[in-house]
């Protein structure tokens, strides 16, 4: 009866309000109409014409499948109302036209303009109208041939993914429309074809009142972008079928239940109906054959103990379905199944019985040349990569995916958040009239939901449905919930997050203050609320805000379904997230957002790609590079914190038992698997040099067992001037389908003891000779000649025996090319980001200005340069001293004090100058009342308005007196030296190989590594900070005969590149990069956190690098052909 009910309410949905084109407005401007003659959604599936060919799993091996994919003649208008008359037909023209792969979008081919937009329409909103002008328009034409076979049959045309309108014709009649573009859209053209050659023509349009439904954050891409294919089934044939895997009590046996939906022109139905379970080698677990005698079939079965389905076990069983009918016809149909519960209990959603924590990821379909239209080799790589790097589960983010990605999910192990194509943001964001609230909308809303549904309902994988996405809240998303529930047998729970905020932010940003802060109050409150679903969810929460949500309402699941947002150089305090989600039985994880860089490929005047981002193809939108949000580059390559992310979302956990007898030992997280596929390796370093390895072999640890290992440590043999350290790694044994063999599942490393670094340190070397120079003093003797500046206090053109060590020394440096994080989001009301603050201090501009140095000879062969200095921006001065101590063997030790302005910025001025005003009126206010004023009711009126003045001027004093005593942030505290071209070559001991940051940090192991200078640039699609090193004792820079020289310091944070600062903070793009003549080195003592977001102030206190003063020191050592590091 629910399937019944079902086909009903499509009928009607997809019929209402219109008979084909005589509405006096477009279809494509008409929210009652987003279909017409479109077949009712069902499960996915492709009919075989026998079981043998079915088991292929191949469609190109059923005679009832067609793929229509190819070249086709391809027009384009920028104007669907200039659609030439008769282009369907196969008497018109189209010699002009050209041609165009399918499926492929005509923005990436030559046509139109790709637009990137975040929040805003493309266009300006006037739901449900969109503009006729510019609304380009794709007209396509397809020959095909087909047999007599196809004669006999009902032929069904299906289009897997338009966008976002089209009108169908076949050989010259026309058959239908569609909107919705990321589910499949079929039509019955049995009564269209013929046999032999037939032509096909498609009217796509780029805006339609869908647009309005689909105004997701990505490129606006058009055209017929998923597959096209035709096929045919028997007069009586299976409609639609749905799987349900019901576990007993115990989770141990089960039930599989087939409820099929069988169609007959003539309404009879009579025949029989086999089905064949196949287990993982292909052994029969079920053969039966049962007699039919109406439309709709349940089959049961009892399965014993069936190997169940998890992202970590992923057994898929093989389930044929054959439909013999009366006549003799025969239907088969595959599909793998994998046996699995989904529920909520006690506030948690289990699957089997578990809860797991959802390690997730936001993806979107990408290409960097081919946009939306993705083939099966990127998918697979994808899953690979997540399940390489720790993921269990991805969202659909925002709208259902290719059906192939399901079947790679089910296959490979992912949980997956299945979305509906719903996302208004700028309908809900910014007027607060989201199409979610207005009955003219309900039905296109509700038909998306069930589409989604109703071809996904059959995938294993899909453990949750998702609403949709940022579209505010309203009835008609309530009665999305009800048609999905209704249909879904499995009873999956249901996600949405958006809420109902209230105000738009064009309202907001037209109130008055007290509207503004009534507004905001009122936009955070339900901002931050998890919406009302099954499942609790926010976005972008800081860690202690998830975990308030999360106890104010653990009756349901919490889960995150973005956060970590991973624009440019980010993911930020990852770790903390985790730490309460493992600590919060009812916070179950969360989605990061999100997996790949959208960054179109595009050339610039000279030829060279770079990943384009919104704005670089004409589009005025505003958004910029935030669809650059990924974890991975658009060609699939790591951004570094995905190391970060692999190590805190690993599934073992390693503590220490008794660090003194070396023992240890490691936990199984998994949830359903145990570690016998893994083995353990473990290394002990003295200073990252290698002492001792060794295998252990893991038991068969079931999941939140432990076993202990015990390592052979000889503590009496450490010396006391080296660091030791334990690192465990956990490797895969063999090769799996998604890794290979030795694949790093898990890692940690134990800090066994810390060396003691050397405080003195005797002048070695023949005496300092010094002279006077051009621009300063020259310190030179037989190992080493070096100039002081006396102007910058710099030193410079450091030489030893005749070749240069730096060009320029080490200079005090406050700045860094400021991150996306960094520059923040500047429609914030009441926010400044961090960037914004640097910029207003003029961290970027800052000059030393000597005040005063002093050269005192300690001995023959040690000098001390001591400068007294401003370091100055036109807005603010820091006072500093650098002490440079020179040895007789070209050593030098550098000491550095920072002293943070304590001045009044402007707008404490401003609050001090206002708050006198104020008193200056009290005062004048208070005379006039003695002197003037008799009648009683003004007299009070001006007693009180004083104490009101009063009290707003002591108020301004406040704020000056707090902005005065705020520390302000900083990026960075350190010194940075400019080296020859030919110092290529870096070795460091600290944190690595890949970059990391103070609050990103967790995955990066201490050790010894050797790279080049190159390597240390990370191709942000934005230039922006990049490459640091945390925690280092040393680095050296060398070129390839071993000249160079050597910093030491403590816990050091390090960056080389081979471009100038100034270039990469003023590059928009990576071609924008320039080789320099020399090396930049960075030695830092901090720099600033990198943060979680970009679009709200998102960082931790506790990793912020804040105004005050600041010690450090260090050594440069020059090196001659060999390492002083061996």
């Amino acid at each position: 009866m629910k399937k019944q009910f079902l086909g009903l309410l499509l009928t009607i949905l997809s019929l209402s309000g219109s008979i084909f084109g005589q509405d006096i407005k477009p279809d494509w401007e008409n929210p009652e109409i987003f279909g017409i003659n479109k077949l009712e959604p069902h499960a996915f599936f492709i009919p075989f014409q026998s079981q043998e060919s079915a088991l292929s799993f191949d469609a190109t091996r059923s005679d009832r499948y067609q793929l229509l994919n190819g070249y086709w003649d391809f027009s384009f208008i920028d104007n669907p109302d200039d659609t030439p008359n008769e282009f369907y037909s196969s008497e018109y023209d189209i010699s002009s036209w050209d041609s165009i792969p399918v499926p492929s979008n005509w923005q990436l081919h030559g046509h139109g303009m790709p637009i990137y937009a975040n929040i805003s329409m493309p266009f300006k909103s006037n739901p449900p109208t969109v503009p006729h002008e510019g609304n380009e328009t794709g007209l396509y034409r397809h020959k095909f041939n087909l047999d007599s076979s196809w004669s006999k049959d009902k032929t069904i045309l299906a289009f897997d993914g338009v966008q976002s309108a089209f009108y169908l014709w076949v050989n010259g009649m026309k058959v239908g429309y569609s909107e919705g573009s990321m589910t499949t859209a079929e039509f019955d053209v049995t009564s269209f074809i013929k046999e032999g050659e037939n032509l096909l023509a498609i009217q796509v349009i780029r805006w339609s009142d869908g647009s309005y439904m689909e105004n997701q954050d990505f490129w606006r891409l058009s055209g017929i972008y998923r597959d096209v294919y035709l096929y045919r089934k028997p007069k009586t044939n299976v409609k639609d079928f749905q799987v349900v895997t019901d576990l007993d009590a115990d989770y141990k046996n089960a039930t599989l239940s087939i409820h099929l939906q069988l169609d007959s022109p003539a309404k009879i139905f009579k025949g029989t109906i086999g089905l064949i379970l196949l287990d993982q080698a292909g052994q029969e677990i079920i053969k039966e054959k049962s007699a039919y005698q109406q439309a709709e079939v349940q089959l049961n079965f009892p399965v014993s103990n069936p190997k169940k389905w998890t992202a970590e076990t992923p057994n898929l069983y093989t389930m044929v379905l054959n439909l013999k009918a009366e006549d003799g016809s025969l239907e088969s149909i595959a599909k793998k199944i994998g046996f699995r519960e989904v529920e909520i209990k006690n506030g948690q959603v289990l699957i089997n019985g578990v809860a797991p924590l959802f390690k997730g990821v936001n993806r979107h379909e990408f290409d960097p040349h081919k946009g939306r239209a993705l083939d099966e080799n990127s998918m697979i790589q994808d899953i690979k990569l997540m399940k390489q790097y720790n993921f269990n589960a991805v969202r659909t983010s925002h709208y259902p995916n290719q059906t192939r990605w399901y079947e790679l999910c089910d296959e490979y192990g992912l949980y997956v958040m299945d979305e509906a194509n719903l996302e208004s943001h700028d309908l809900w964001m910014n007027y607060n009239l989201s199409p979610v609230k207005f009955p003219e909308w309900k039905n296109a809303i509700v038909a998306r939901g069930i589409a989604m549904a109703e071809r996904d309902k059959n995938f294993t994988s899909v453990v949750m449905w998702s609403l949709g996405n940022e579209a505010g809240y309203g009835p008609n998303l309530d009665a999305m919930g009800r048609a999905i529930r209704a249909l879904d047998l499995s009873n999956r729970p249901i996600h949405y997050e958006s809420k109902d905020i209230g105000i738009g932010l064009n309202e907001f940003q037209e109130a008055n203050v007290i509207g503004k802060i009534k507004g905001g109050m009122q936009f955070y409150e339900k901002m931050s609320a998890p919406a009302n679903q099954e499942i609790g969810s926010t976005m972008y929460p800081m860690p202690d805000k998830a975990q308030e949500n999360a106890l104010a309402d653990t009756l349901r699941p919490y889960i995150i379904c973005e956060y970590a947002h991973a624009q440019g150089n980010s993911t930020g305090h990852f770790k903390q997230f985790w730490d309460i989600f493992e600590k919060n039985p009812t916070m179950q994880g969360g989605f990061i957002w999100d997996w790949v860089d959208q960054g179109l490929v595009k050339k610039d005047e000279n030829e060279n790609e770079y990943y384009a981002y919104g704005g670089d193809f004409g589009d005025e939108i505003g958004d910029s590079n935030f669809c650059i949000n990924g974890l991975i580059f658009p060609n699939r390559e790591p951004h570094p914190a995905l190391e970060e992310v692999k190590k805190v979302q690993q599934f073992v956990k390693f503590d220490p038992v008794d660090l003194e007898a070396g023992t240890f030992k490691l936990t199984n997280k998994y949830y359903h698997t145990n570690l016998d596929f893994t083995e353990l390796k473990w290394e002990l370093t003295a200073s990252g040099k290698s002492l001792n390895t060794g295998n252990i072999a893991v038991s068969n640890l079931k999941p939140e067992e432990s076993q202990q290992v015990q390592i052979p440590i000889d503590y009496k043999s450490f010396q006391k001037n080296k660091d030791y350290h334990l690192t465990f790694k956990l490797v895969l044994k063999d090769d799996l389908n998604w890794a290979n063999k030795g694949h790093e599942v898990a890692w940690e490393q134990f800090t066994l003891a810390e060396g003691k670094k050397e405080k003195a340190f005797k002048a070695v070397g023949n005496p300092i000779q010094q002279t006077a120079s051009n621009n300063g003093i020259a310190f030179e003797n037989d190992a080493f000649s070096l100039t002081f500046n006396t102007e910058n206090g710099q030193l410079e053109n450091y030489q030893k025996s005749g070749k240069q060590i730096f060009a320029q020394g080490p200079k005090p440096n406050l700045w860094r090319a400021p991150t996306d994080n960094d520059r923040g989001n500047p429609n914030i009301p009441f926010s400044v980001s961090n960037g914004t603050q640097w910029i207003n201090m003029g961290l970027d501009q800052m000059q030393t200005h000597v005040g005063k140095y002093i050269i005192e000879d300690i001995s023959d062969n040690e000098v001390d340069i001591m400068v007294k200095g401003k370091l100055k921006s036109s807005a603010t001065t820091f006072a500093y001293e650098t002490t440079y101590t020179l040895f007789g063997n070209g050593f030098i030790k550098i000491n550095h004090r920072l002293i943070p302005p304590k001045v009044f910025g402007g707008m404490a001025k401003m609050a001090f100058i206002g708050g006198l005003i104020g008193i200056l009126i009290m005062l004048l206010i208070l005379i006039l009342i003695r002197k003037k004023v008799k009648r009683k009711f003004v007299k009070f009126l001006l007693m009180v308005i004083p104490f009101l003045v009063l009290l707003i001027s002591l108020a301004a004093f406040g704020y000056g007196i707090k902005d005065y005593f705020t520390m302000k942030p900083l990026a960075k505290v350190g010194m940075q030296l400019l080296l020859p071209k030919e110092a290529q070559n870096i070795d460091w001991y600290g944190r690595g190989p890949f970059e990391n940051y103070p609050d990103r940090k967790t995955g990066s192991k201490i050790g010894l590594y050797s790279s080049t200078v190159n390597a240390q640039y990370v191709p942000y699609i934005r230039p922006q900070e990049n490459g640091n090193k945390s925690d280092v004792d040393w680095v050296q820079m060398s070129n390839d005969s071993g000249v160079g020289l050597l910093i030491e310091g403590d816990n050091l944070n390090i960056s080389t590149h081979n471009y100038s600062l100034e270039n990469l903070t003023e590059s928009a793009h990576t071609s924008d990069i320039r080789d320099s003549d020399l090396v930049t080195l960075n030695v830092d003592y901090k720099t600033s956190a990198l943060g979680g977001s970009s679009f709200m102030y998102n960082f931790l206190e506790e990793f912020l690098l804040k105004e005050k003063e600041y010690n450090y020191s260090f050594w440069i050592k020059p090196m001659n052909n060999s390492s002083l590091k061996q």
